[in-house]
């Protein structure tokens, strides 16, 4: 009778053993999962980078899987406006999934521009998952080099 109560009682360890981790690894997932801040509103989270270089403002937008004509750029204001939508794949995979961490859904990204950049001019290229958007800025003209005022003289009569 000890060793049947003894295998319950492990059976029973080993079930609760592998229910916590299950549950664990789902708390693990949700937590660390990229689009917490958007896990219920259903919308993926694009991060981006925006920078300076040379005489151009530049915004780079991660966006792997996209396709580019499911990408819309707008500028209004002094906003560069992007959204879409990514696709689940065509294709579905058979068979039960096991897990699931790619993301689809509806994305808007709003970026707010310096006040100098020709918006008009703007370009967009779309490579490798990354949407590229180019502002350039206007040149400065130099200041004029200082010369030395030795001042105007004047006649004395």
């Amino acid at each position: 009778m000890s060793n049947q109560n003894d295998d319950l009682f492990k059976n029973l360890q080993d079930g609760i053993s592998d229910f916590g981790k299950r549950v664990g690894s789902f708390v693990d997932d949700v937590l660390n999962s990229e689009n917490l801040g958007n896990a219920f509103s259903g919308e993926l989270r694009v991060p981006y980078d925006a920078y300076q270089e040379g005489d151009e403002f530049i915004v780079e937008i991660e966006l792997p899987g996209m396709q580019k004509e499911a990408i819309q750029v707008q500028i209004h204001e002094d906003e560069l406006i992007v959204k879409g939508e990514k696709q689940p794949t065509p294709t579905e995979r058979p068979g039960e999934v096991q897990k699931r961490e790619r993301q689809y859904g509806s994305f808007l990204k709003t970026v707010v521009l310096p006040d100098d950049v020709e918006k008009e001019k703007s370009k967009a290229a779309y490579k490798m998952g990354v949407l590229t958007i180019r502002f350039p800025r206007p040149q400065a003209t130099p200041p004029a080099p200082e010369t030395e005022d030795d001042g105007t003289s004047v006649e004395i009569n």
